[in-house]
């Protein structure tokens, strides 16, 4: 029961965002100083178009200088069950909206995200 409430809160749109951002942060992929972007419609043109097209997912952008990092992500339920820690599977933007990457990442008792499988 304690589980199925655990999965349940994981799912909820501000709790993936939330995983989402520290996955950004912690993950080595946004450097130091990169601040967040929390409105759309100060995104690039690009990017904007990207959250078109991902509605369903839950999104986390972040710049530095002239450069921009958006992220979009989803739980999935049953990795996360299995795993009995969140499962992120996420896809990685570039500024020009380029998709750079698609990965699934576990979320450590340390803190830290690592690829799903490693």
């Amino acid at each position: 029961m304690l589980e199925d409430l655990w999965l349940e809160k994981i799912q909820q749109r501000a709790q993936v965002e939330r995983l989402l951002e520290s996955f950004a942060t912690r993950s080595g992929l946004v450097p130091d100083g990169a601040y967040r972007i929390r409105d759309p419609q100060a995104l690039p043109d690009e990017l904007q178009l990207v959250l078109t097209e991902t509605r369903s997912h839950v999104w986390v952008c972040f710049s530095h200088g002239a450069q921009s990092w958006l992220f979009t992500g989803l739980v999935s339920i049953s990795l996360s069950h299995q795993r009995k820690a969140p499962v992120l599977q996420v896809n990685s933007y570039s500024e020009e909206g380029t998709l750079i990457d698609i990965g699934t990442w576990s979320a450590e008792h340390d803190g830290r995200w690592r690829s799903y499988g490693d």
